[in-house]
């Protein structure tokens, strides 16, 4: 074997070796980060029967010494009840039969079978209108510690960008990010949004109705984030 064709091997041999340690996507750090900046947290509905939401946490890491942020956190929930909601095939369907209330939509087929398609707008709202609340966490090794309640994150970095995780499914992991995380919220939202109407058409046939999308807005920003869910 000649001296070139010995390099081009350990050539190969050394890209795979640095593909391979390039997929690893969840990588602990063992060093201290800078963590300044936003950082949010959905908590996915407590029950998975299409009526109840989630929660989004967002929360800002102010760095006030070398080992120690200042954690200010506000929550958001689904406010499901004041949904706007737009019959998108008004001239198929009408609405002269239909029961319709301050809270409610038109439901039900009308005589030809239509059922009434709807255009929906949730709203993300602050959780109780609360007042933000303040926590500290001390970092040290890679190693987050949370005052107030004594969990320990650790920290890790996935496709670049940081997250914090404490334990070992997604409803524990905490991702530095910007307001584009409610993507996430938001389709998983969205999902239970239609799986409630799959019940409700289910239970009561002769009150079922469709929706086609979903849009979601933020109270906070007062406007709408990354569109909608088809």
């Amino acid at each position: 074997m000649n001296i070139k064709k010995c390099m081009l091997i350990i050539l190969g041999i050394m890209m795979m070796g640095l593909a391979f340690i390039g997929c690893t996507s969840d990588t602990a750090i063992r060093d201290n980060p800078d963590l300044s900046g936003t950082w949010y947290h959905y908590n996915p509905p407590y029950e998975d029967n299409g009526y109840n939401g989630g929660i989004v946490y967002k929360i800002t890491f102010e760095k006030v010494s070398d080992h120690v942020y200042k954690m200010t956190e506000s929550k958001f929930y689904m406010r499901n009840v004041y949904a706007k909601h737009q019959l998108v095939n008004e001239r198929e369907y009408g609405t002269d039969h239909a029961r319709i209330t301050k809270l409610d939509i038109a439901k039900g087929p009308n005589k030809n079978g239509v059922v009434p398609i709807y255009d929906d707008v949730y709203e993300w709202v602050p959780y109780y209108d609360e007042i933000k609340e303040d926590m500290l966490m001390t970092v040290r090794d890679g190693k987050a510690y949370d005052a107030a309640f004594g969990a320990t994150h650790t920290i890790k970095k996935e496709n670049g960008k940081l997250m914090l995780v404490s334990g070992n499914d997604d409803n524990s992991i905490m991702y530095k990010t910007d307001d584009s995380f409610f993507t996430f919220a938001n389709e998983q939202e969205a999902a239970n949004i239609k799986k409630k109407v799959d019940i409700d058409n289910a239970k009561s046939p002769n009150e079922a109705y469709q929706i086609r999308n979903i849009t979601f807005t933020v109270k906070e920003s007062d406007k709408k984030v990354y569109a909608h869910s088809n």
